[in-house]
């Protein structure tokens, strides 16, 4: 896939990739291709050619990202910040949900039990100072 838009930082890929996950969740993209680069169809009874942008042509034209957002129907927060929700986190400890759990690991030993702590000792009184108080 070539990028019709300038080079992009981290960010701006985030923007592009929420927007076209809400673009395909709605329906309004068939996949992630056509949702970033643009579809071009034609129709074969009438010979018609429709060409759709996509996100990254929207930016390469010199678009804000907001500007993208809200001509497919999404506010820009919300998309971003459900990009950044912990509740997409992958659910593996291992921090990836794509690899099976290790099994060969050794166990580590059990703590032992820190409700029973000793006392601690009391300090001695202070003796007082004359003069103060």
């Amino acid at each position: 896939m070539t990028n019709p838009a300038k080079p992009m930082g981290w960010g701006e890929i985030n923007n592009a990739l929420s927007i076209a996950q809400s673009m395909i969740t709605a329906g309004t993209a068939t996949d992630l291709q056509s949702a970033l680069l643009g579809t071009t169809t034609t129709s074969t009874t009438g010979g018609t050619t429709t060409t759709t942008q996509g996100i990254l042509q929207m930016r390469a034209s010199g678009m804000g990202w907001g500007q993208i957002a809200n001509k497919e129907g999404v506010k820009l927060g919300n998309v971003v910040s459900a990009g950044h929700r912990s509740d997409r986190a992958p659910t593996s400890p291992s921090g990836n949900s794509n690899r099976p759990e290790r099994t060969d690991m050794p166990t580590r030993p059990d703590h032992p039990d820190h409700s029973v702590r000793p006392e601690r000792p009391q300090l001695p009184e202070r003796p007082a100072h004359p003069g103060h108080g």
